[in-house]
């Protein structure tokens, strides 16, 4: 079950995993397939694999707070190599990401008329 648990938790399929854990060879993949959902629908097996899955999805989880300090970063770089374009790109980018700009598109008018020219008249 823990050598289950780690391939689903790895990325495999259900199925895959279930057959790198057991020996599944003389089965049908609708077997393989039902015995798979069957463990994954044990309590302690879905447990396991979060708990495998934790330090990966924090390693890569991102917050506003850690976009926002990159953000500064790039910002500073981009400011101290007298990128300025770059440093106010990064720091508009900034303003986006925290919510004090917000970007409006107004459309006035009627929508444009699309005029099709058919080549035999019609």
């Amino acid at each position: 079950m823990e050598k289950f648990a780690q391939g689903v938790a790895e990325g495999k399929t259900q199925a895959d995993a279930y057959r790198a854990s057991y020996n599944a060879k003389s089965m049908k993949p609708e077997t393989v397939q039902n015995k798979a959902h069957v463990l994954m629908k044990r309590g302690d097996i879905r447990a396991r694999v979060e708990e495998l899955r934790a330090p990966i999805v924090e390693k890569v989880h991102v917050t506003l707070e850690r976009h926002l300090a990159e953000l500064l970063s790039l910002r500073n770089m981009a400011a101290k190599a007298s990128q300025f374009s770059a440093a106010i790109s990064a720091e508009a980018s900034r303003g986006r990401a925290s919510g004090l700009y917000i970007e409006k598109v107004e459309n006035i008018g009627p929508p444009p008329k699309i005029i099709i020219n058919r080549p035999n008249g019609d």
